[in-house]
């Protein structure tokens, strides 16, 4: 989901000015999985620990 909002901002600066109220801005659209994207992920992501175990002891 994304919303249009300072969401984490505003709430970091209530926090910080001691303030007990936050709320989060109104979201403007919502994005869904995409299958396509999954498998392209799966691939890179199994490339990724290949290459992690590799080098992680140089």
């Amino acid at each position: 989901m994304v919303s249009d909002g300072c969401d984490l901002g505003c709430a970091l600066g209530a926090a910080g000015a001691g303030l007990d109220v936050v709320t989060q801005a109104p979201l403007v659209k919502t994005i869904e999985p995409d299958a396509q994207l999954r498998v392209a992920m799966a691939e890179g992501h199994e490339r990724y620990k290949h290459a992690y175990n590799v080098l992680k002891d140089i």
